[in-house]
């Protein structure tokens, strides 16, 4: 008799039970009595046809023409695994710069994400662009502000070789220098609402303000002296500017600080 089907002899009980340890050989089948746990008991007839049905019913008591209790109810479902990432869509999270000036110089906008592959392609305005693969977080092309003829933005957005595309789109922004307001400095201070952390740096979202690409600022009162501090607008999504500061982030700060523009580039 194979080590799979042994039964060791543990104890024998007047009616012929058998309690045993090991893997249970085919010809037995188990019972386990709410008063007598691990009992075994010879299998008093063949299997009906199509096999023997695990019976349900509801936790903690015995199951319905058996005597095994502490069953599963019924309907519960297993916890579902979490997603392979492999064959997943790219995620796109950000993109920096993401305004340029008509006529100025190039600009290398770097976009970040999650799941980028080698050979993904940046779509700027709906053509693919010349992309650099920099890993599974990043991507960078050219753009060219000098070839822009009119103010407009224009979505940006990520797709894989296996031509799956990010759901989320970007905007980039050209701008026309001609329509430009003349600003005074410094400005503000404006009400931050959220810091947080960002690839490029730090992130900070503002209740209100104008801020731009490239503008020096002062971030203060923050209740983060790691945060607190001068700095240059990497770039603007809204009423979130980033900022250059090298430190990472582990919590967000909300509602807390001002930011001041004190110049421009």
């Amino acid at each position: 008799m194979s080590q799979r089907h042994k039964i060791e002899n543990y104890n024998t009980a007047s009616n012929g039970e058998v309690h045993a340890q090991g893997v249970v050989a085919e010809s037995v089948v188990a019972q386990v009595d709410p008063e007598q746990l691990n009992v075994l008991k010879p299998r008093e007839a063949a299997p009906p046809e199509g096999g023997f049905k695990v019976p349900e019913g509801p936790a903690g008591g015995p199951l319905q023409g058996s005597s095994m209790s502490g069953a599963i109810p019924a309907g519960v479902q297993p916890e579902p695994l979490p997603p392979d990432p492999e064959g997943m869509p790219p995620a796109l999270n950000s993109i920096n710069p993401s305004s340029a000036r008509i006529g100025t110089a190039d600009v290398t906008m770097n976009v970040n994400g999650q799941r980028f592959v080698e050979g993904a392609v940046i779509v700027f305005n709906g053509g693919d662009e010349p992309t650099t693969f920099h890993g599974d977080l990043q991507l960078s092309t050219i753009v060219k502000p000098s070839l822009a003829e009119v103010a407009i933005s224009v979505p940006v957005w990520v797709r894989n070789p296996d031509g799956q595309r990010s759901e989320v789109e970007k905007t980039f922004t050209f701008t026309d220098p001609q329509v430009e307001e003349q600003r005074t400095f410094p400005a503000g201070p404006f009400t931050i609402t959220l810091v947080e952390d960002h690839p490029d740096g730090i992130a900070v979202t503002l209740a209100d303000g104008d801020v731009r690409v490239g503008d020096a600022v002062l971030v203060e009162a923050t209740g983060n002296t790691s945060i607190n501090g001068a700095y240059t607008v990497l770039s603007v999504d809204g009423q979130t500017v980033v900022v250059d500061n090298d430190v990472t982030l582990e919590t967000p700060i909300e509602a807390k600080g001002r930011l001041t523009v004190n110049g421009e580039a």
